[in-house]
């Protein structure tokens, strides 16, 4: 009963050993493949484009001087933000102010 038992237990054992040894052959086949199939790609050197950052007190200085003019921006971003606060994220973006005359 015990030479049975240690047998089962035996070929359980190189049974679960063999799986992972083919599946870790097949991993390395696959990866293999991969290198071998995929198309090298040519680095190019790209110089990364460096722009002087914008300081927003200077913009909002040199286009608009008015102080109403300011509040009444002011409260309309925070008014768009508010109603968008249930979503967790605002829509918009603001990219500019500008002044425009007429």
């Amino acid at each position: 009963m015990l030479d049975k038992l240690i047998l089962g237990i035996t070929v359980t054992l190189i049974g679960i050993l063999m799986v992972f040894f083919i599946l870790f052959l097949l991993i390395m086949a696959i990866n293999l493949l991969h290198v071998f199939i995929t198309p090298k790609k040519k680095e190019k050197k790209v110089e990364p484009i460096v722009e002087e950052p914008v300081v927003a007190e200077e913009v909002i200085e040199e286009v608009v001087e008015d102080d109403a003019v300011i509040a009444a921006i002011t409260a309309a971003v925070y008014m768009m933000m508010s109603a968008n606060k249930s979503a967790g994220h605002p829509e918009f973006v603001i990219r500019k102010i500008r002044e425009i005359r007429r």
